[in-house]
Order: C-alpha cells, then sequence, then structure tokens
C-alpha cells in the first residue's frame, strides 16, 4: 500500500509542477518505494525463517526487521515534516496569483494520502517492534535451543 499510494503520489507531482508549492516532499525522498521495499524484505525473511529455522535464516530475519524499524522511524520523520510544509503552503494558497481552488485542492489531496502513508508507516513500525521484540524474547530470555536449531537425536 505504500508504494501504491508512494506512485499515486508521484504520478501526481508531474501535471501539476506549474504549482509552486511544496505538496510532493516524501516522494522526492523516495521513502515511498524504499520503505515499501525494506518492508516487504523484512516480512519475506520473517516467513523464510518461520519456515526454515536455521541460525542464518533467524539471524538475517532479526537484522532485516531492524532495519526496517529504522527505516519506518526515518519514513514517519519525512512524512511528519511533509504535513507540517503541506500545512504552511495551504495557508499561502489564498495569497497565490495562481488559481487557489486548485491549490486548495491538490493540498488536501496531498495531505489525505500523506496522512495515510504515515498511519501505514506507524503500523508497519509496530509490526516491526513486535517482531523483534517476539524475536529477542525467544532468542535471548530462555529458549535459545528452541530457535537456533533442532535437537539433535541419538
Amino acid at each position: 500500500m505504500i508504494l501504491a499510494l508512494g506512485v499515486f503520489l508521484g504520478s501526481l507531482q508531474y501535471p501539476y509542477h506549474f504549482q509552486k508549492h511544496f505538496f510532493f516532499f516524501t516522494f522526492y525522498t523516495g521513502y515511498p518505494i524504499w520503505g515499501a521495499v525494506f518492508f516487504c524484505s523484512s516480512g519475506t525473511l520473517s516467513v523464510v525463517a518461520g519456515i526454515k529455522p536455521t541460525r542464518t535464516w533467524i539471524q538475517n530475519s532479526f537484522g532485516m526487521n531492524i532495519a526496517s524499524a529504522t527505516i519506518a522511524l526515518v519514513g514517519t520523520a519525512f512524512l511528519s515534516l511533509n504535513i507540517a510544509v503541506n500545512i504552511q503552503s495551504l495557508r499561502s494558497c489564498h495569497s497565490s496569483s495562481e488559481s487557489p481552488d486548485l491549490c486548495n485542492y491538490m493540498g488536501s489531496i496531498s495531505n489525505g494520502m500523506v496522512s495515510l502513508l504515515l498511519i501505514l508507516t506507524l503500523l508497519e513500525l509496530c509490526v516491526t517492534i513486535s517482531t523483534i521484540a517476539m524475536w529477542c524474547n525467544a532468542n535471548c530470555c530462555n529458549s535459545r535451543e528452541e530457535i537456533s536449531s533442532p535437537p539433535n537425536s541419538v
């Protein structure tokens, strides 16, 4: 969903490039693309580690989940900054010499999409932090043998 919304935001920037307002900051950072790639990669590695729980797959999954949580935190900062910039840009729509209706319309669409991206990014952050917490609980506390490798039969 983040990737699809990011592509839609990117497609909106070109027809309305004549607007002098900064509605599409998030697309310029590339977050909708690399954020979605990191989250899909961490999810895929988590599924593979669940199917084939070797030490290598589990460590790779853990590392990618940490990277995905970090990317989600950065994305949250970018999206929050984008909403703050949009609010300032919407205030200047009324004083622009161009059509204020189009400016308000584009600002409202951008605010709505960026808000939805922010909600999805926060959900992504919750999922990755939950996965990291479960991994740490299972691997660090008291059940290292159960996670790292199956026991050898005699």
